[in-house]
């Protein structure tokens, strides 16, 4: 029994919010960080569990760049290509804003 109560077991909730591709997409990590000790000092590595895991898309932002940049960019290499004398079929279509 003395040699049990020198082990104690350490719980540590996280919250880990990434945003990713120039903050397109947001994950979100909860959970919680877990450590044996024996006699105050570290057993092992830290153990990390996740118990929810969340991922979001920004589409206000990826239909701004669909619609703004990509379709500005898009539209100047078909005017550059029917300059040059290349056929071009058709023009992508414009993605619908969500409001």
């Amino acid at each position: 029994m003395e040699e049990l109560e020198r082990f104690t077991l350490t719980y540590q909730p996280f919250e880990e919010r990434i945003e990713e591709y120039m903050g397109l997409r947001k994950r979100s990590t909860l959970g919680y960080d877990m450590q044996i000790h024996y006699a105050g000092f570290p057993i092992g590595h830290q153990t990390r569990y996740v118990t929810h895991s969340n991922v979001e898309y920004e589409e206000k932002r990826i239909d701004l760049i669909f619609n703004g940049e990509l379709a500005s960019a898009v539209n100047g290499i078909v005017q550059l290509a029917v300059t040059k004398g290349m056929n071009v079929k058709a023009l992508p279509g414009r993605r619908r804003l969500v409001s």
